[in-house]
């Protein structure tokens, strides 16, 4: 949607009670229209709001955004100071010092990917800001103050009370009483007015939100699983997860946003301090609230305690890395060797590969050059074979095994990214082909594209890492699980035995 408007009255709203505790905000009402200038009714917008100081270009001073729900007519009311802020702090802006703009921006679909609305000058700064400001130099109580202006020859409201809202119109100010609860306000023929809301016989409520599983935990990473199970009843516009060390974390720790609307999400946090307790509880916001889910906690590892070393019969030492209680090795098998000391057989040709019934290896394209990096292909039958291709003390993992993992970063779409290594043959920093799509490797498993051989012949090297699992599937086929570079998915397959393919082995 282009040429989006929000049409702004610039109302503050001043409190006429100025003895009280000064609120930290004002009042800020806009309609919001679409290209055809038609008001956006009753649908969530995010709208993101900046303090600029001195000038239209000047420096950020502050900046926050807010998820509200237009009415019937497009209106929104914002009360500048209290939404999320996501830059500097509003309480310690000097309003007397300098001249401020406002900056504006929206999304009309309620998410985050806000478009520039323009930027206004507050013209005048409202008094009780301009107080807070000044906070240090006096009580609070405006009768505290020596030499006192008289301002009732500025602002006269006959009857006035505690929490009564004052407008400019024409030539005169009036008082709006303060509203009653389940309204709001709306602006007719120029004029603001209390609106009673009514949702007829829907009940409305803040969203439900739940911390599933907090999974991949390392010395200085762990991922969050979240499922937002319930909307209430009004559009998701924001989630997340909130997290720190003290317990019951909010907004005021840290925050880590992850889209928006109902469904599981997964979030990973890094930088963390190793053998370090952390909290956390996720959180979910619509038009109504925002809910947070009870508060679960874990604790990061030592690095002693996820990374070691193995070596194999022939003399190859390999890293491992702890993911999920169970110890992996962290780089292709490379062996020529059954644990017992066997020669494994290899050398063969295309043909010869495909009839084959007992176990053999093959460097990738028959290329010696590749086994530092890739290890070598293993078909099935020298997996299975009951001399053992491990090292000792170690096995093949299982098809179950390779599912925990799916499950435990964020599902069969998203797990391949977490074990995929990071970088691109492109860029010289990796050895996948671009885009290497959702790599993190946060689980430390370093998954790199080896290729395959299939009926003899050699496929897809920088393009996807083919591992086996230690499951017969039937007579001519076995289990196996997949990494490709243009998706972040963990795949799981059925292979034919005579395949070659990567091995990596777990502890037993």
């Amino acid at each position: 949607m282009k040429n989006l408007f929000l049409t702004f009255f610039g109302i503050v709203f001043l409190n006429l009670c100025l003895p009280a505790q000064a609120p930290e905000g004002f009042n800020y009402q806009a309609v919001a229209r679409d290209e055809a200038g038609q008001p956006i009714a009753n649908q969530s917008v995010g709208i993101q709001i900046g303090i600029l100081e001195n000038s239209a270009e000047g420096e950020l001073v502050y900046q926050e955004t807010f998820f509200p729900e237009t009415n019937e007519f497009g209106l929104v009311n914002l009360l500048v100071g209290q939404g999320q802020a996501v830059f500097g702090d509003f309480s310690e802006i000097q309003w007397g010092d300098a001249a401020y703009f406002v900056e504006v921006g929206m999304d009309p679909d309620g998410g985050s990917n806000f478009s520039p609305m323009g930027v206004s000058q507050l013209m005048s700064v409202p008094y009780a800001l301009h107080s807070l400001s000044a906070a240090n130099v006096f009580s609070g109580d405006y009768n505290d103050l020596e030499n006192a202006p008289d301002l009732g020859q500025y602002v006269s409201i006959e009857g006035a009370q505690d929490g009564d809202l004052l407008y400019f119109q024409g030539e005169n100010w009036n008082r709006l009483p303060i509203g009653e609860e389940n309204q709001v306000m709306i602006v007719k023929n120029n004029i603001p007015q209390w609106a009673s809301v009514s949702f007829g016989d829907t009940d409305l409520f803040p969203p439900a939100v739940e911390i599933t599983s907090v999974s991949g935990i390392t010395p200085e990473k762990a991922t969050i699983n979240a499922d937002v199970t319930d909307d209430g009843g009004a559009n998701v516009t924001d989630r997340g997860i909130v997290w720190g060390l003290n317990e019951n974390p909010g907004f005021d720790d840290n925050v880590t946003q992850e889209g928006s609307g109902t469904g599981t999400f997964s979030i990973t946090l890094e930088d963390l301090e190793e053998e370090t307790t952390y909290f956390v509880r996720a959180y979910a916001t619509n038009g109504i609230g925002t809910s947070f889910s009870s508060q679960q906690s874990f604790t990061t590892l030592s690095e002693s305690d996820t990374t070691g070393t193995v070596t194999d019969i022939d003399g190859n030492v390999y890293n491992t890395v702890m993911i999920n209680d169970l110890w992996w090795m962290a780089e292709n098998l490379k062996t020529t060797k059954y644990d017992n000391g066997d020669d494994i057989a290899t050398g063969y040709s295309e043909d010869d590969w495909v009839d084959l019934t007992k176990g053999a290896w093959a460097y990738f394209n028959d290329n010696s050059d590749w086994d530092p990096i890739y290890g070598k292909l293993y078909n099935w039958y020298a997996v299975d074979d009951p001399r053992g291709l491990c090292p000792t003390g170690w096995r093949m993992p299982t098809d179950d095994e390779i599912k925990d993992l799916r499950d435990l970063y964020g599902g069969f779409q998203e797990a391949g990214g977490a074990l995929k290594e990071t970088g691109t043959a492109e860029d010289g920093d990796g050895y996948w082909r671009e885009p290497n799509e959702g790599a993190t490797n946060i689980t430390g498993f370093t998954a790199r594209p080896g290729g395959a051989r299939i009926y003899g012949v050699f496929f897809n090297r920088e393009t996807t890492g083919y591992f086996w699992t230690g499951d017969q599937f039937d007579d001519d086929a076995a289990r196996n699980y997949l990494m490709v570079y243009d998706t972040s998915s963990l795949l799981r397959h059925i292979y034919q035995k005579h395949y070659g393919l990567s091995v990596r082995c777990v502890k037993e």
